[in-house]
C-alpha cells in the first residue's frame, strides 16, 4: 500500500498516519517485512509529520513488565521525583539489578527516542530529514492491561555532515488522553 501510495503522491505527502498494531513494526527487533513496508517513505521529501503504531516489547524473565515500564515513564517526568529506579515487590537479586538496567538503558525515554530515531530515520527521505525541523515521527505504543497508548514524539534531521540521523528533540512517552493533550490536541484540530 505505501509503494502505492508514495508511486502517486510522494511528490505531495506532507502527513502520513499508520495507525494499528496488527503488523506494525516492533522497535527493537524488527521483523523481515519492516523494510520492505517502509522503503517507500524514502520517496516522500517533503514529509514533515509521519504517525506510526509500533510494538515495545516488555518481556523480561518470563513476564511482560508493562506496569512497571508505564509507573517508570510516569515518575520519570515527575520533578519531585527521586527515584532512579522502580522498586517491585520481587526478591532483590542480579535478576533485578538487570531489569533495572533495562529500564534505564532501553525503556528510558531518551533511550526510546534514539531508539526511534534509529530505527525509522533511515527510512525517512534525506531531503525531508535536511529541512530545519528535519520530519517529527511519532511513535504510538500501546502498553499495560487496559491498552494505554503511549507516544513518543521525535524529530529527525541530518547529522551536521549529513553522515547519519540525528534525534533534534523528543518529548514523551506521554499518555494519549492525558488532560491537557487532549485539550491542545482538540483546540488545534482543523478537521471532524
Amino acid at each position: 500500500m505505501l509503494h502505492t501510495i508514495a508511486s502517486y503522491h510522494a511528490a505531495t505527502i506532507r502527513e502520513m498516519k499508520f495507525r494499528g498494531y496488527k503488523g506494525s513494526p516492533l522497535l527493537w527487533t524488527p521483523t523481515p517485512i519492516t523494510t520492505p513496508m517502509l522503503f517507500a517513505l524514502r520517496s516522500c521529501h517533503k514529509l514533515e509529520s509521519l504517525v506510526l503504531s509500533m510494538w515495545l516489547s516488555t518481556w523480561f524473565e518470563d513476564a511482560a513488565r508493562d506496569e512497571e515500564v508505564i509507573a517508570y515513564w510516569l515518575n520519570s517526568r515527575k520533578a519531585s521525583s527521586t527515584a532512579l529506579v522502580l522498586t517491585t515487590s520481587r526478591k532483590t537479586d542480579d535478576n533485578e539489578n538487570a531489569w533495572a538496567r533495562s529500564l534505564r538503558t532501553i525503556y528510558a525515554p531518551d533511550a526510546v527516542a534514539k531508539r526511534v530515531t534509529a530505527f525509522i530515520g533511515p527510512f525517512l527521505s534525506d531531503r525531508a530529514k535536511a529541512r530545519k525541523d528535519g520530519v517529527h515521527v511519532r511513535a504510538s505504543f500501546c502498553l499495560g492491561d487496559w491498552g494505554g497508548i503511549f507516544d513518543v514524539d521525535v524529530r529527525i534531521g541530518k547529522a551536521e555532515h549529513g553522515t547519519g540521523d540525528v534525534c533534534l528533540g523528543f518529548e514523551g512517552p506521554r499518555e494519549e488522553l492525558e488532560k491537557e493533550r487532549r485539550q491542545a490536541k482538540l483546540d488545534s484540530r482543523g478537521w471532524f
